[in-house]
C-alpha cells in the first residue's frame, strides 16, 4: 500500500512532535532535578606507603638495606548526588555532594634475623561539595548535552603511621593532615532521557585546587619522593528525575 506525500509528511511532522516532547518537558523552566550517581576520580592520590631498613656495620657502613613501596589506587571509587533547578531552558543551577571511597595501604621491611621491622600505613580519603551552572543545549532529540562550571570545597584526610621495632629508634608520632582545598571546578556532560522526566546522567569534570596535594612516587636509586598534584578528575554516571515547573 502506497502512501500519500501528504500523509507521508503528516506522519513525519507527528513523530518529529512526538519526540521533542518527549524529550523537552523534562526542561523547562522552575523544574527542579535529583541526580544520583557513582563513578571514579583520575590523578587524585591514593594512599600510598614506603618503607625502609638499614643494617650498618660497626664502621658504619651499611651491610644490608631494603626497601618497599606499594602504590596508592589511581582511582578511586566514589558516589553522591545533585540538586538542580532551571533559571531557564538551558540554564541550570545545582548543588553537589560526593564522597570518595578510602584508600588504605601499608608497607613493611623486616629482618628476621635480628628481629627489627619498620612498617608504615598510611589512610586518605576525600569528600567534595560544590556550586555549579550549568548551560544545555537545546535539542529535540532525547540526548541533550550540557557544559558547565563551577567551585567547591574538598576535604582532604590523610594519615601516616610508621611502626618501628627493635632499631635502636622510637617510633615517631603520626602524620596528619585534615584541611579543606578551594576547588574550581570545569566539565560537561549528557543527559539521555528515557521518560519524560527522568533518564541517565554522564558526565565528565576536571577540578584545579589551590594547594597541592602530596603523592609519594618512586624515584632514583630506591628513594621515593613526594611531588605535589593540583588537577585531577572524575567520570560518573547516574539517573536524574525531574518535577515541578
Amino acid at each position: 500500500m502506497k502512501l500519500s506525500r501528504g500523509a507521508f509528511y503528516c506522519v513525519l511532522a507527528n513523530l518529529i512532535f512526538s519526540i521533542s516532547a518527549f524529550s523537552q518537558q523534562g526542561g523547562g523552566t522552575g523544574q527542579f532535578e535529583i541526580t544520583l550517581y557513582s563513578g571514579g576520580t583520575f590523578d587524585l592520590p591514593g594512599a600510598a606507603a614506603s618503607a625502609g631498613l638499614v643494617r650498618r656495620s660497626s664502621t658504619g657502613a651499611i651491610t644490608r638495606q631494603e626497601n618497599q613501596f606499594n602504590n596508592g589506587y589511581k582511582s578511586l571509587p566514589l558516589v553522591g548526588g545533585t540538586l538542580g533547578f532551571s533559571l531557564r531552558r538551558w540554564l541550570w543551577i545545582s548543588a553537589d555532594y560526593s564522597y570518595i571511597f578510602p584508600n588504605r595501604n601499608s608497607a613493611e621491611v623486616v629482618f628476621s634475623d635480628t628481629g627489627s621491622s619498620n612498617k608504615v600505613t598510611v589512610d586518605r580519603h576525600y569528600s567534595l561539595a560544590s556550586g555549579k551552572i550549568q548551560l544545555t543545549y537545546p535539542t529535540v532529540t532525547r540526548v541533550v548535552p550540557y557544559i558547565e562550571l563551577g567551585v567547591g570545597s574538598m576535604h582532604e584526610s590523610y594519615t601516616s603511621t610508621r611502626t618501628l621495632v627493635n632499631t635502636g629508634t622510637s617510633s615517631p608520632p603520626p602524620e596528619a593532615v585534615s584541611r579543606d582545598l578551594v576547588a574550581p571546578q570545569f566539565g560537561g556532560g549528557v543527559r539521555i532521557y528515557v521518560k519524560e522526566h527522568s533518564g541517565f546522567r554522564f558526565a565528565a569534570e576536571g577540578y584545579i585546587l589551590n594547594r597541592g596535594i602530596k603523592q609519594q612516587v618512586p624515584g632514583p636509586q630506591d628513594t621515593f619522593p613526594f611531588i605535589l598534584r593540583r588537577g585531577w578528575g572524575r567520570i560518573t554516571g547516574g539517573y536524574f528525575f525531574q518535577f515541578g515547573g
